[in-house]
């Protein structure tokens, strides 16, 4: 009698179809497990399926199968219950063979509420799945749940889910968005690599981030939020659309640390936003980013490691007072043209001491300026009285263009912080000259000499840029209330 019932559901369902032959079984289930044996061969030909009654993981099974190799694309769940309340490991994933995998034809899947955790990979590699519903009960999902979920473009995720697992939604290339619960708290390493989100918002009381936890998406401005006090190495890497990030502040309560190849490879960042309560840039954390042009470096930071900034496209830069190390290559910028150097005790460096010189591959300011000027002759501005200490320390007296100066940009950071801030003269080394520019519209006299102190050059400058020509060797240059020292190629 049920076969009979059975039969007739699918013969009415492909007689009211007249766009396209659809079949749709109607499966009422007595126990648990028998859904094979109930709906038999049919399962075979069907493309949808409505099953009601208490289900359980065989028949979850039984409806995988039915998807690989049959034709069903629909299955709706509403009206069953799963037994344990959980979506079994590798529920509705791809067969996989000798590295390859066979998805399942599954495009749509509606699900009962009351199932509260989602198994390990439930949907891996299910590439033809588009639209799927989150029960509210849910607050469990399995790692590696939407891996590779090709078609799904849209998802929201119901309070009560607190991690978003390992690779959970890795190489879902074509999603859009994505709603996240305010009750997150960790996203987990891979999570979201190689998504396709365009767009965020991650919730306050997120706490960690893993690695490549949120790598190579489309997002263009990103937020982190205060309670995030943990990233990842390469937690935000190659984010290939991302013009702002700003790590966010609260109460005094932010990251303290940047971890190492936190942001790298970034090819449209062009500004950061760092909080007050960072104490350390690790190496490599936001290197190769080439149109970045604005970061601040907030008081309190003590140490910048090797590569930190390397390849930004700053032109100003001002380290705080309070930096302690700044490692090789930390702040390299293309295009540098001045640095406005807080610290009253010169910061460590490393110093080559076997070769008793700093190279400029270990400098923390290494490319060149836009005049071609060797790196060393960039003008750096010291505080008031300590511009001896600079020249006496051997990890700074490569610096052939100290300046001392009680006048700083508005705070630490770069360009685009008090960025019409000028100094009244700058002075730094051409080729085969002194480049003295009059910043003001006041005249000011200038003079140079060697390092024994015969007089080469002297005269007036009015405003605007005076180049005068030099043999190459090192000089002392004086213009207005400015002294450097240059060193001439």
């Amino acid at each position: 009698m049920m076969k009979q019932l059975l039969s007739l559901t699918v013969g009415i369902a492909a007689a009211m179809s007249t766009t396209a032959m659809s079949t749709t079984l109607n499966v009422a289930i007595s126990a648990p497990g028998t859904l094979e044996a109930t709906a038999g061969e049919q399962l075979a030909d069907i493309d949808s399926i409505v099953v009601s009654g208490n289900i359980n993981h065989a028949d979850i099974e039984t409806l995988r199968t039915a998807s690989l190799d049959g034709q069903l694309t629909f299955i709706d769940l509403s009206e069953a219950a799963i037994e344990g309340n959980t979506l079994p490991d590798q529920a509705f994933s791809a067969q996989f063979s000798n590295n390859t995998h066979r998805p399942l034809k599954l495009k749509e899947l509606i699900l009962p509420e009351g199932i509260t955790e989602f198994g390990y990979h439930t949907f891996t590699y299910c590439q033809n799945l588009e639209r799927i519903n989150i029960p509210s009960t849910v607050n469990q999902i399995g790692s590696g749940a939407f891996m590779g979920c090709y078609a799904l473009k849209n998802l929201t995720l119901p309070e009560g889910v607190t991690s978003i697992p390992g690779s959970c939604f890795r190489d879902c290339y074509y999603i859009e968005s994505l709603t996240l619960p305010s009750t997150i708290t960790e996203i987990d390493n891979q999570a979201f690599y190689w998504a396709g989100l365009t767009s965020i918002t991650l919730p306050e009381g997120l706490e960690r981030i893993g690695q490549f936890g949120l790598s190579s998406n489309h997002f263009t401005h990103l937020e982190i939020p205060s309670t995030c006090k943990t990233l990842g190495q390469y937690s935000l890497y190659g984010l290939q659309s991302l013009t702002e990030l700003v790590f966010k502040e609260e109460n005094g309560e932010g990251i303290e640390i940047i971890p190492e190849n936190c942001l790298n490879e970034c090819p449209e960042l062009q500004k950061i936003v760092f909080p007050s309560t960072v104490k350390e840039i690790r190496k490599d954390a936001c290197s190769i980013n080439e149109n970045l042009k604005e970061f601040n470096l907030p008081e309190g930071l003590t140490r910048i490691e090797e590569n930190a900034f390397n390849r930004s496209c700053a032109t100003v830069i001002v380290v705080p007072s309070t930096v302690e190390y700044l490692g090789p290559h930390s702040l390299c910028a293309l295009g540098l043209e001045a640095i406005y150097m807080k610290p009253v005790t010169p910061p460590a460096t490393d110093f080559n001491t076997t070769i008793n010189t700093i190279q400029q591959d270990i400098n923390p300011f290494c490319f060149l300026n836009g005049r071609d000027a060797p790196y060393c002759n960039v003008p750096m501005y010291v505080p008031v009285g300590t511009k001896a200490a600079y020249l006496a320390s051997t990890a700074w007296s490569f610096m052939t263009n100290i300046i001392e100066t009680d006048t700083f940009p508005g705070e630490a950071g770069v360009e685009g912080i008090d960025a019409d801030y000028s100094p009244a003269v700058t002075i730094i080394a051409g080729n085969g000259c002194a480049l003295i520019t009059n910043n003001s519209a006041t005249t000011q006299p200038y003079a140079v000499y060697t390092l024994d102190g015969r007089s080469m050059a002297a005269g007036t400058l009015t405003a605007g840029e005076t180049s005068v020509q030099l043999s190459a060797g090192l000089y002392i240059v004086k213009a207005g209330n400015e002294t450097a020292k240059i060193s001439v190629h």
